[in-house]
């Protein structure tokens, strides 16, 4: 066999190889969003797609709430034509308020005695479960309230201890508790509204998804 018929094979090779992973990955991607459409009509949501030149994913709409799935690409000044990725997965209402304060819900994390070392990393931390309201934060500080399978899984940060206890109701704990997925969810309850977002996670499976907007709701009730 000539170097140039071989050469034609490992090509031909290559292209039905990359066509059969597209493929595979098209029917993933189709799979996907169809189960998540069927949650959507089983729960009584509104599924809502978005495409435009730089967000893909979907929306679900409920009763004064929104879940949205959403991938974003921003321009880059490193290069020409780059770009960076980002992926958010959110419920989200401002139908409630945490008035003169904030309730922060996350994923308990390791104690870390390290000095002024560990307080850094605190602050790292809570800065990105908060975002960009962190400096409104003042006097957040950790509060050992809800039961113990709650502060096994879950860290709890507040500036209204008292009024923590009153919105962290069983339901709200049962959900949290109760929600499937391997690393827990952020919940923000502040002067904006209510929060409950997973930090560069994509949600796919329907139960993780339908357990993210239960703990959403939870608060609502």
């Amino acid at each position: 066999m000539s170097d140039l018929a071989g050469g034609l094979l490992v090509l031909l090779g290559t292209a039905i190889f990359i066509g059969v992973i597209f493929l595979v990955v098209k029917k993933r991607n189709t799979d996907t969003t169809q189960s998540i459409q069927l949650l959507a009509t089983e729960k009584g949501w509104r599924y809502e797609k978005v495409e435009d030149r730089l967000s893909s994913g979907y929306r679900l709409h409920g009763r004064d709430w929104t879940y949205e799935a959403i991938k974003t690409a921003s321009s880059t000044t490193s290069a020409p034509g780059s770009s960076e990725i980002s992926t958010v997965s959110r419920w989200f209402t401002n139908q409630v308020f945490f008035d003169h304060g904030i309730l922060l819900i996350g994923p308990k994390q390791p104690n870390i005695e390290l000095g002024m070392i560990g307080e850094v990393l605190k602050q790292t931390m809570l800065r990105l479960m908060i975002g960009k309201e962190a400096d409104d934060a003042l006097g957040i500080e950790e509060a050992l309230i809800g039961r113990m399978a709650l502060r096994e899984r879950y860290m709890v940060w507040t500036n209204q201890e008292e009024k923590a206890r009153e919105v962290l109701t069983v339901e709200a704990e049962n959900a949290l508790i109760l929600y499937p997925g391997k690393i827990p969810p952020v919940v923000k309850f502040n002067f904006s509204g209510l929060e409950v977002k997973v930090i560069s996670q994509k949600l796919e499976k329907p139960e993780e998804i339908a357990g993210l907007i239960a703990i959403g709701e939870a608060f609502l009730e």
